[in-house]
């Protein structure tokens, strides 16, 4: 069995630091076990240490049965070994009961009210990708009213706290002048930090600043190297983003339909899917304008494109 998505496992390496008895060195290589698909040695430490009690290990463990593989995803499992962490006041694990009922899974439908209540208590402990989620919740009245000044603090101090979700989150408050004027430099400037970090939305955020020389200079080449990056992790308005970018500019790839392919891609390759599908109103026309012979090719190359 191998996890699906490895981000989850970085989450849950930055629990409670202060808890330094829980940070024993087999716990942690069981979690590099579990990243790089080695879960039959991860799960040999990580089910007794659970049943122990030890709270990282709960965590780890509880990540198993939300992004296994589909014979063992089991909600109200993870639920459990969640629960059982964060009565031990261990936040990573209160923001991974969060995320559950903020976005669901086969078996658990989405609960945004008791989502909102696990951030804020993980919040309560500066958890900066708690802090993301929650200041984006606030500012979308999700799961409660909204109260955008409350939001754009959470941002901000996650943001300052180092958490790539936040930056990229606050960058687009700034973007479009929600709760702060709007500030287009300071938009891109906090999309860097989030793209450096690796989050694919804030990539594919700078990568659309770049390409369209919004908060700063005009730059083909860093937009298509951060809409590939995005597109990497799965995103499909990133692919969406990149197939206008080569139509535009087509020595970025001169590949014949490269541009319709990656628009196949974000239709049907892409694992992260952008909420407005706004993507849709350049991909669609371009897809349907393709004769059967053009559209099996560019599907064909869109498979190439897909991450391995």
């Amino acid at each position: 069995m191998r996890l699906a998505l490895a981000v989850c496992l970085a989450v849950a390496a930055s629990g409670l630091l202060a808890q330094e008895t829980f940070d024993d060195r087999a716990i942690l290589q069981a979690r590099v076990d579990l990243i790089e698909g080695r879960v039959d040695e991860a799960l040999a430490v990580l089910r007794p240490a659970a049943e122990a009690g030890n709270p990282r290990a709960q965590h780890l463990y509880g990540t198993v049965f939300q992004y296994g593989d589909t014979d063992v995803i089991d909600p109200e499992q993870a639920l459990q070994w969640y629960s059982l962490a964060a009565e031990q006041n261990y936040p990573s694990a209160m923001y991974a009961t969060g995320i559950l009922y903020r976005y669901g899974l086969e078996g658990l439908e989405a609960d945004p009210v008791r989502a909102r209540a696990f951030f804020e208590e993980a919040a309560a402990f500066n958890y900066g990708p708690a802090l993301a989620e929650l200041g984006v919740m606030l500012s979308n009245g999700i799961g409660g009213a909204a109260d955008v000044d409350l939001a754009i603090l959470y941002l901000k101090l996650g943001a300052d706290l180092g958490d790539m979700a936040a930056s990229s989150a606050l960058g687009y408050q700034y973007d479009h002048g929600i709760g702060v004027p709007q500030d287009l430099e300071e938009a891109r400037r906090l999309y860097t930090i989030s793209a450096v970090q690796g989050d694919y939305m804030g990539q594919n955020n700078l990568g659309y600043f770049a390409a369209n020389g919004r908060g700063g200079p005009q730059d083909v080449h860093l937009a298509a190297e951060n809409l590939r990056a995005s597109m990497a992790q799965g995103f499909d308005l990133a692919a969406a983003n990149l197939a206008e970018l080569i139509v535009a500019v087509p020595s970025l790839d001169p590949r014949p339909l490269s541009g319709a392919a990656h628009c196949v891609w974000a239709q049907e390759y892409a694992t992260q899917r952008d909420a407005s599908d706004v993507w849709k109103e350049y991909c669609t026309p371009l897809v349907a304008s393709l004769s059967e012979s053009e559209r099996k090719e560019a599907d064909k190359l869109a498979q190439g494109l897909v991450p391995g």
